[in-house]
């Protein structure tokens, strides 16, 4: 069934690529850039409190024509600083990551192809990722679109955050309605995602979504399936539904979401077994006078559904302040609870100042 996606996707793409007119090629770029604290009672290290120079991320957009379009987003993460020597051997600390590089054809708001490494349409955020500018908190809610323990004791999120391949999007406007898709076939996760696949199973994906502006509702729902080689060739997949809700100076928003990890025997062979979780979060926001915005969230999730005592809960008060339309001060206090004993409940402090130019 993958393959018979695969096929047809590329047909689309191929079928698509017509009627294109050479224009002027036209450059344009953007970027963003924050600064991180936080302190927290977790241990000793978060009692000493750190500052995090966190992302500093460039985006290039070469417009070739009205059809093709170049995007490319280089990030330099917690203030870079690597060396290489003789041997090859590299040393320091941070990261260079190319986060985005692909090719986009538009041959109507209908139909449009990615070609390359793109963001995973997930969710409310993934699609911002990073870019803390556009969003209120300081921390996305972990429990969707943070690391979490999986079947093998590894530590990963419940999809990829990047992935290479193809993509088809579009939307569609109907009087004040609009709906989107996205729809995707990529490299799994593995330890060479954006050159080479370790298994035969492609990662398949999609988001739907429906947006009315002026009544200030967006409903949506995502989905992502891979065999994952980071984890032993695993199968996993999750489901969630978003929605947000706007009127005035008020915001909602909530995502809930399911996933399944298959689980290993003795010999870490994959079994057929799976272990399922779940989870939510509820934030909901205020701005007055359109510089301060205090929220409040709540966040849950139990990655081992069928024990009770797995649950975690994540309780933050926080406030984002915009200093000027391309400047935001934020700030945050966590509660995290455990339903479990063997692991300690804490508070944290997080602030963080973000700037998009």
């Amino acid at each position: 069934m993958k393959k018979n996606c695969i096929k047809i996707m590329i047909f689309v793409i191929i079928l698509s690529l017509t009627a294109v007119f050479s224009q002027p090629t036209q450059l344009k770029t953007y970027g963003y850039f924050d600064l991180e604290a936080e302190i927290s009672n977790k241990d000793a290290a978060g009692e000493r409190g750190t500052f995090d120079q966190h992302h500093f991320n460039m985006i290039s957009i070469y417009q070739l024509d009205e059809h093709f379009r170049v995007f490319g987003e280089i990030e330099f993460e917690h203030g870079a600083a690597i060396e290489g020597d003789s041997e090859g051997k590299t040393t320091g600390h941070g990261e260079v990551v190319v986060e985005r590089v692909w090719l986009e054809y538009k041959h109507s708001d209908l139909l449009k192809a990615k070609l390359g490494k793109f963001l995973p349409p997930f969710g409310i955020y993934n699609l911002k990722h990073d870019a803390t500018p556009t969003f209120l908190p300081v921390t996305l809610p972990g429990s969707l679109y943070g690391k979490h323990e999986n079947t093998v004791g590894g530590e990963q999120r419940l999809f990829a955050k990047y992935a290479t391949g193809i993509q088809l999007l579009g939307s569609l406007f109907l009087n004040e309605w609009e709906a989107n898709y996205f729809l995707y076939v990529t490299n799994g996760r593995g330890p060479e995602p954006d050159s080479k696949d370790n298994n035969s199973n492609k990662a398949l994906g999609g988001r739907f979504a429906v947006i009315h502006p002026f009544l200030g509702f967006n409903l949506g729902t995502s989905f992502y399936s891979d065999v994952n080689g980071n984890a032993k060739n695993t199968k996993q997949s999750t489901l969630a539904f978003d929605v947000i809700l706007e009127h005035s100076n008020f915001s909602l928003e909530s995502e809930y979401f399911f996933h399944q990890m298959e689980e290993v025997d003795i010999d870490t062979v994959p079994n057929g077994d799976f272990r399922k979780g779940t989870g939510y979060y509820l934030q909901g926001a205020y701005t007055f006078g359109d510089r301060l915005t205090p929220y409040v969230r709540y966040d849950f999730s139990n990655h081992n559904a069928p024990i009770s005592n797995h649950g975690e809960t994540d309780v933050v008060l926080g406030v984002n302040y915009s200093i000027t339309s391309r400047v935001y001060l934020k700030g945050e206090i966590h509660d995290f609870s455990y339903q479990s004993s063997a692991k300690k409940n804490y508070q944290m402090f997080a602030t963080a100042i973000a700037v998009a130019f």
